[in-house]
């Protein structure tokens, strides 16, 4: 019995450790909007979203959920951040 709860330790201590690593690119784009991928992968993006109506869809529903925030940041550059620090949860 102490060997099967010593492993079930072991087991979820190894999946624990693995599901902390997110990757992210080595070079981030530096302009808004920032859209993971290559400058031609973002051309065929834009592309896409002005022939395909529901890439439109997606695009404007996107748009309209996220464009709340942006112009409460343009109207208060700190907003942002402070929503950040008032729900942040540390582990210290």
């Amino acid at each position: 019995m102490r060997r099967i709860l010593l492993g079930l330790c072991f087991l979820s201590f190894l999946n624990s450790a693995s599901g902390q690593e997110i990757p992210l690119p080595e070079k981030m784009p530096q302009t808004h909007p920032r859209v993971l991928t290559t400058p031609a992968g973002k051309q065929e993006t834009w592309k896409l979203i002005k022939k395909e109506e529901w890439a439109k869809d997606v695009f404007n529903k996107l748009k309209e959920r996220t464009e709340v925030y942006t112009n409460l940041t343009d109207a208060q550059p700190a907003w942002l951040l402070s929503r950040l620090a008032m729900y942040w949860k540390s582990h210290a």
